[in-house]
């Protein structure tokens, strides 16, 4: 069993200080992509740093396996003590545009939209303000992504963790939109929604949902769900 560092890094002079040397980009898409991170739907299952993930690149078909350290039971309680940044990680508003799904729901960036509330494909323009993340705590004997490597690299002449291990992804860093707002852009001749209600919107958590106008709101407070993650898959 061998580890593959994929497709995610630590972003430089940003993740926990709010400065940047990233500049600015077009699109949250254009965002994710650069920071060499992937995006997550709105999971039912809480998704932190050390969580195990079954096709994380299929997006939809994602699935939170569990935790690694159940492969792990000789680590201590605090090796897997977390952080969560105490700066906002955008350096400008950055948009996105999504369409609800085929069933009139919707569930991206950490929040869901119930199913029939929106026609299918409405369009839905999303300006993100604010985006914070969780990784592991940075103090000695802690987790990190080179750690794991190391342990669970220990670990490929056990068969049968070696086989169940195989292809998952490892979470080391997640994020969160924080603090964005939303506009539900209804075709001519439908009527805009017109409270948090008709459409049924869900965070969790402290998350805090403030109607705006016709078809527009705002979430704040949002840390329970993330929208993106880092980390490295097990092959």
């Amino acid at each position: 069993m061998t580890m593959r560092l994929a497709t995610t890094r630590s972003w430089p002079n940003v993740r926990w200080t709010g400065q940047t040397s990233i500049a600015p980009v077009i699109d949250l898409h254009a965002y994710i992509h650069r920071l060499q991170l992937h995006p997550l739907p709105t999971l039912e299952t809480p998704v932190e740093p050390g969580s195990l993930l079954i096709n994380p690149l299929l997006s939809r078909d994602v699935r939170v396996q569990e935790h690694v350290r159940r492969f792990l039971p000789s680590q201590p309680p605090e090796f897997w003590e977390t952080e969560r940044s105490a700066s906002n990680l955008v350096p400008e508003p950055i948009p996105a545009t999504f369409r609800a799904d085929d069933d009139g729901g919707f569930r991206e960036l950490g929040i869901r939209i119930d199913a029939g509330a929106l026609p299918p494909a409405t369009p839905i323009s999303v300006s993100v303000t604010g985006v914070e993340g969780r990784t592991f705590a940075a103090r000695s004997q802690r987790a990190n992504r080179f750690a794991l490597v190391t342990l669970l690299g220990d670990l490929r002449d056990d068969a049968d963790r070696s086989r169940y291990l195989k292809d998952c992804w490892v979470v080391t860093e997640v994020y969160y939109v924080v603090d964005a707002t939303f506009r539900i852009r209804t075709s001519t001749g439908n009527r805009p929604p017109t409270s948090a209600t008709e459409v049924g919107i869900q965070v969790r958590g402290e998350g805090r949902v403030d109607w705006l106008d016709e078809g527009t709101f705002r979430i704040t407070h949002h840390h329970a769900i993330p929208f993106a993650f880092g980390g490295f898959q097990v092959v």
